[in-house]
């Protein structure tokens, strides 16, 4: 009774449009063939965003950082399994979330780097804790990234992660270049 009291607790509230913010805790214990694929469609989902943004930037330099970056996150995650080391994935995040951090606050996509940075959290915290690069990785990243913490990833009971990062993106999305699919 106790679990599906909790269970009903937790779609009532996500039901409802609560706003998560950064760090986004909404770890996967239990299956790890959901986690399997779950992993590998953050990271995708994550480079597709940050792929957005590099379209229209017009910095070379800061470009090439963005394209770098977010390749990188795509291979570290894209086979990722349970059990196996999370150093890439850790290393790859925070690189990211360093070029993330980067971008100056007047570009024409601001809006949309928070949002990026949020879903890096969510990646993050969705691993596996039994090693300490996680922690490690999750507290490197925190003092330099202007925009930790500036947005919220809203999420709606039925809906992926992926889907809801997708959702709180395109609502942001100053032009539809911008949009992910």
């Amino acid at each position: 009774m106790k679990k599906l009291t909790a269970l009903l607790a937790v779609a009532l509230i996500f039901t409802f449009g609560l706003a998560v913010s950064t760090p986004v805790v909404q770890a996967q214990t239990g299956c790890a063939s959901n986690l399997n694929k779950q992993i590998p469609a953050d990271g995708a989902a994550v480079s597709d965003a940050v792929l957005a943004i590099a379209a229209v930037e017009t910095d070379p330099t800061v470009k090439q950082h963005l394209i770098t970056a977010a390749n990188a996150l795509r291979t570290a995650t894209a086979n990722w399994k349970v059990g196996t080391p999370t150093d890439d994935i850790n290393t790859a995040a925070v690189a990211l979330e360093a070029v993330l951090g980067s971008i100056p606050q007047t570009s024409q996509y601001v809006v949309l780097v928070p949002i990026a940075v949020a879903a890096i959290d969510i990646l993050l915290e969705n691993l596996p804790v039994s090693t300490t690069s996680n922690a490690k990785a999750k507290t490197l990243h925190v003092a330099y990234n202007p925009y930790r913490g500036k947005a919220t990833i809203p999420h709606r009971f039925g809906r992926s992660r992926v889907d809801d990062f997708k959702a709180a993106w395109n609502a942001k999305a100053p032009t539809p270049a911008l949009q992910l699919k």
